[in-house]
Order: C-alpha cells, then sequence, then structure tokens
C-alpha cells in the first residue's frame, strides 16, 4: 500500500491512523485530514488542511525537515507549511547554521536556498556529500540559473524548485525524497 491515500483512511476527521506497510512487517502511522478538519480549531494551521485532502502524505516517523534559508519571512512560512503537513521541522538561517548544529545527518530531507549570505545551498551540498552525507536535498531558487540547476541535480538533488513554487511542489518533491532515501 505504501502511503495510504487519505481518502481512503478517513472522511471524518482530522488526526492520525495506523495502517500497514510493505516496506516494514509493523504498522505505520499516517497523517490523515478528512473532511471535517475544514472546520475552524479542528488542527492547528487548519487554513492549510484543504490543500491536503486526497492527497498522498510521507510516514511520519522519522519524517524530520530541515529548512535552510536567509529569508526569515520564507522559513517562517516554510515551517507552518510543512508542519500542517505532518513533517517535523527545523529552521537555520544560513547553510553555516546547519553545519554548527550537527544535526544535518538527523534529517530526512533537507530544503536549501541556493544563493545565500555566505555559503551558498550548492556549497553546501557539496560539503555535505564530500563528507559523505546521503540526506537529500531539495534545492529552491528565485534565481534561474540552467547551470547552477545541472550542477545540484548531477550532485544527486532530488529537486530544483523555482520560486515561488505551489505547496503541492514542494510536498511532492518531500515525499520523493522521503521515499528515495528509505531502504
Amino acid at each position: 500500500m505504501g502511503a495510504a491515500r487519505l481518502d481512503r483512511i478517513s472522511t471524518a476527521a482530522a488526526g492520525f491512523c495506523t495502517a500497514p506497510s510493505p516496506a516494514r512487517r509493523s504498522p505505520q502511522t499516517y497523517l490523515y485530514i478528512g473532511s471535517m478538519a475544514k472546520s475552524p480549531g479542528r488542527m492547528d494551521n487548519a487554513h492549510h488542511d484543504q490543500m491536503f485532502l486526497g492527497r498522498e502524505v510521507a510516514l511520519l516517523d522519522s519524517a524530520k525537515v530541515a529548512v535552510v534559508d536567509d529569508d526569515a519571512f520564507l522559513r517562517e512560512a516554510l515551517k507552518s507549511l510543512l508542519r500542517s503537513a505532518g513533517y517535523r521541522v527545523a529552521t537555520f538561517g544560513s547553510a553555516e547554521e546547519l553545519l554548527r548544529s550537527g544535526q544535518s545527518p538527523n534529517f530526512a530531507c533537507l530544503v536549501l536556498d541556493v544563493r545565500m549570505s555566505g555559503m551558498s545551498g550548492v556549497e553546501l551540498q557539496d560539503r555535505l556529500l564530500a563528507s559523505g552525507s546521503k540526506v537529500p536535498i531539495v534545492f529552491m531558487t528565485a534565481h534561474a540559473d540552467a547551470s547552477v540547476r545541472a550542477r545540484a541535480l548531477a550532485a544527486g538533488a532530488v529537486r530544483f524548485l523555482q520560486k515561488p513554487f505551489s505547496d503541492d511542489a514542494l510536498l511532492d518533491a518531500l515525499d520523493a525524497s522521503i521515499r528515495r532515501a528509505r531502504p
């Protein structure tokens, strides 16, 4: 069954359920958002709930995502979006801040801005690869540069999103990243 379709789990309320997983012998926990989730107060960030109806969501165990961007407003907006989709999220204002934290191996995926003050997202990718990291990376940028895009994807980035991008584009990229990283 893989990731469960929300409309197959429940259309009655927002919450969590347990469903079989073909990759593991034990059931896994999934987030579901049903039709009752449209009511105010049913969940945090209820304004995001309708976009998730009927879409597949990633398994919640170990789905911790890091967002690295020097734009504080964008970091907070992405944090809110990803939390409302069931991800655990940590944010960092720079590549250097992420490296100093020592947490990069603990994430299921990194969402990196390409251009940041100090070390760029692509330079961070190079540094992580040189250290043996296999954490999937999704890049985002407001500056279209075909050579940077090609370099990042050739080095193993899962997706390269052009700002502004839709919520679904980011969530699909994260789902693909996490599925790719799982054994």
